[in-house]
């Protein structure tokens, strides 16, 4: 069952719906229409390859789009927007009903006037509205939806023509058809001779006020009943003051390390939330619009003059700062109080994100105040049930705290392994277990962060529209749905794929984010059933389109076995050829996103851009640098250094109590494998600050007057080296020294010469410093240190 909870319409939807121009006069004619022979409460549009129905909509509905401009009303605006979908939904009826079964049904302007006796008559909007009664349920957008089928015809209607549009694909699903991907690709439907409802009454709204996914095109949203009650929450509080006001106000501007800021503000002050309520209002006497953002910039680093003072003390631990939640919600509510006195249905949309992520403490949420989780600083791969998880626990507190001080919460998850979003990933687990939860702690607005990755993460994100559309359905018959109408003949093999993908993603114990612990989740064992069950996938696919489903997700594999290779690679010091592996692997990418880019996949000609960018940076670098010293020096030791002690230091004490001294005895010490394991596989996931890291080399001969290189293919922070006990400063390219180098997935090289001790046993030591969040459980070395010699 669907959600059948009434709300009251806000006062602009009530006047926009009050001001609906009703087209035709009560269709009395219709309802004198005597129902149709029939001995069986089944309603035929399609019999035997026969048609049986003819499809009625109001006069207007199927025009080309009409004028709009920016500055037309709001009510205006919608109302245009949405019978565009409305007429685009009849399209897309009439065309599966031929697809599916063969037979085009007419379609008629107006109210039935007799001329298609015989057939059943299908109302579409004001006409079913006008015969049979709106829908019984009803929410505060008007997204209620009716279906009404008996010997008078067939209501196909909503409360508005948005809703209509639900219920239009809500006949569709019943008769299987379904949109998995944007694209022909994406769409499953069945073929038949005869298409039928019984009948019925059936009235419904959806779960949520509001759903949406941004990694697909119109005609998927559409068809996925996506849309609903808009909320602004992007980031654009410090956009409400103008460069003016910071001039002539300078007092509030953000104080950070002691410095005015050029765009944040202080939060505390009630004359700022004055100033940004004031800016809205304005904007709201110019254009009425019914959704604003309080959302700051993104990033962190907020003022430390003024609003520390009106912080709760709650600690956050995944940011490691204390929260500033109640900083910012006295802000949101102030700007909500004085804009609520002239707008009073205006909602205030704020992202609950990085060091604001936690609820509040101390103050309460307005009304129209939308908190907006984004849970960016939480884990994105595993459910927020899992146990041992080192920040799950508090993701699940925290989602059950904010609904003890909102009724009415957003959720802008991450549908992908944020800055990874090629690697395959399901989230099938994550997201049967979390939506269900998320829902039944207020959560209305379903507005998840995702990409163009339907290859890696269809099957996620279907089963978040699914479960956001109708809160009642079973996370585990969505997936086989899909599964079965997807992939047909090869949907066991690739069932078998996909939860091994997500196995390997739920049940290893590794949190850390990126691709940083795809060693431990994905070893050659994992990779090698991945691709017996893809081969196996390929070879049971039974005709064109199967093969077809099933190959974009095999080229996903091999872009990922491309990638775990070079992964492995560097972990096993093969370094030449890295450059040239990265390149072939991000050509085909873009190839792969040419090729499937109506399918909203590899990414896009809109995001591969900055996607790619990143992955230069966080891995691209790196190897380009393994090549280059590869090629300019000979190894001195075959084998990567992987085997270190190490030892947290948490009161920066290492130094003095000479932990990095060849002589200190680190028996005590624990070991880690630092090609494989991250700090969050150590149990220091959340840790901020130094770690210790010692190791013995035996280290040969070189040549007479060949310098000594150590390389380090990446740090989380800065790494301070000692050799033998001698402190060995880092040499900038630019030949400025320092102490320590210092990065985020940068390589390093150390000149090394003068302290080591050739043809004996050399003691290596790093203090590694992790000073803030580049990325989630990591931290120190990035990957195993090698030393070269000069050729």
């Amino acid at each position: 069952m669907l959600n059948h909870q009434v709300l009251p319409l806000d006062n602009h939807n009530r006047i926009m719906l009050m001001t609906r121009i009703h087209r035709y006069l009560p269709l009395l004619t219709l309802l004198a229409i005597a129902p149709l022979a029939s001995t069986a409460a089944e309603r035929f549009w399609v019999r035997d390859g026969q048609p049986r129905a003819a499809v009625y909509v109001p006069s207007g509905v199927m025009d080309d789009d009409r004028p709009l401009s920016r500055e037309a009303p709001y009510p205006e605006r919608r109302l245009e927007t949405e019978r565009r979908r409305l007429r685009e939904s009849v399209r897309d009826l009439l065309q599966y009903v031929e697809q599916m079964s063969g037979v085009a049904l007419a379609l008629h302007e107006g109210a039935p006037d007799g001329a298609a006796a015989g057939l059943l008559p299908v109302l579409i909007g004001d006409l079913a509205r006008d015969a049979f009664g709106p829908p019984a349920a009803s929410d505060a957008y008007g997204q209620g939806w009716r279906i009404m089928v008996s010997g008078q015809g067939v209501g196909i209607l909503g409360e508005t023509d948005l809703a209509t549009s639900y219920a239009i694909y809500e006949v569709l699903h019943r008769w299987g058809c379904r949109w998995f991907m944007p694209g022909e690709l994406g769409a499953s439907f069945p073929s038949v001779r005869s298409l039928s409802l019984p009948d019925q009454d059936h009235s419904a709204v959806p779960s949520t006020l509001f759903r949406r996914t941004n990694n697909g095109d119109e005609e998927f949203q559409r068809r996925n009943r996506l849309g609903g009650m808009p909320l602004s929450a992007f980031h654009a509080l410090e956009g409400y003051i103008s460069a003016a006001q910071r001039e002539a106000h300078p007092e509030w501007r953000a104080v950070i390390n002691g410095q005015p800021h050029r765009s944040r503000i202080k939060w505390s002050r009630e004359d700022v939330a004055h100033a940004v309520a004031d800016t809205i209002i304005a904007r709201l006497d110019q254009q009425y619009q019914p959704t604003f953002s309080l959302s700051p910039g993104d990033g962190m680093g907020w003022d430390e003059e003024e609003d520390p003072a009106f912080d709760a003390g709650d600690w956050d631990e995944a940011a490691g700062v204390t929260s500033k939640t109640d900083r910012l919600m006295m802000l949101c509510n102030r700007v909500a109080e004085r804009v609520g006195e002239k707008y009073p249905d205006v909602l205030f949309g704020v992202i609950a994100y990085v060091d604001y992520t936690r609820p509040p403490v101390r103050e309460p949420v307005h009304p129209n105040v939308i908190p907006q989780i984004a849970p960016i600083t939480f884990n994105r791969a595993h459910p927020m049930t899992r146990e041992n998880h080192p920040n799950d626990s508090q993701l699940l507190d925290l989602v059950k705290g904010w609904a003890q001080v909102s009724d009415r919460l957003s959720h802008y998850w991450y549908g992908f392994n944020l800055s990874e979003t090629w690697s395959p990933n399901p989230f099938i687990a994550k997201w049967s277990a979390d939506i269900p939860i998320i829902l039944q702690n207020n959560g209305v607005f379903w507005m998840p962060e995702s990409m163009a990755n339907f290859e890696t993460t269809m099957i996620g994100t279907y089963i978040s529209l699914r479960l956001n559309w109708d809160a009642s359905l079973d996370p585990a018959e969505v997936v086989s749905d899909l599964m079965t109408r997807f992939y047909g003949a090869a949907s066991e093999p690739m069932n078998a794929y996909w939860h091994h993908i997500d196995s390997a993603w739920v049940d290893t114990d590794e949190f850390a984010g990126c691709a940083r612990g795809h060693l431990r989740r994905f070893p050659p064992a994992v990779m090698r059933t991945a691709r017996q069950l893809m081969d196996q996938a390929l070879a049971a696919c039974e005709n064109d389109t199967e093969r077809e489903r099933v190959t974009i997700a095999d080229e996903s594999l091999q872009l990922f076995e491309m990638f775990m290779s070079m992964k492995t690679d560097l972990a096993e010091g093969r370094l030449a050829g890295l450059e040239a592996d990265f390149d072939r692997w991000a050509a085909k990418i873009r190839e792969l996103g040419d090729r499937y880019l109506v399918n909203h996949a590899f990414g896009d000609r809109d995001h591969r851009g900055p996607r790619m960018a990143w992955m230069q940076r966080i891995y691209g670098q790196t190897y380009r640098d393994a090549s280059r010293i590869a090629g300019e020096q000979t190894p001195l030791v075959a084998e990567p250094i992987r085997q270190w002690r190490y030892r947290v230091d948490a009161d920066d004490q290492a130094e003095a109590a000479g932990w990095l001294a060849p002589d200190h005895d680190d028996a005590d010490w624990q070991t880690t494998d630092c090609a494989v394991e991250t700090w969050s596989t150590l149990g220091l996931h959340n840790h901020m600050g130094a770690m210790a890291y010692r190791t013995t080399v035996n280290v040969p001969a070189v040549p007479d007057g060949k310098r000594v290189t150590l390389w380090v293919p990446a740090t989380d922070g800065s790494a301070k080296l000692f050799v033998n006990g001698r402190h060995v400063p880092y040499v900038t390219a630019a030949g400025e020294e320092r102490e320590a180098f210092s990065g985020y997935a940068t390589p390093a090289s150390f000149d090394v010469t003068d302290a080591l001790q050739l043809g004996a046993e050399n003691q290596i030591a790093f203090l590694c410093r992790r000073r803030g969040l580049s990325e989630l459980g990591t931290g120190g070395l990035l990957g195993p240190p090698m030393l070269f010699h000069e050729r």
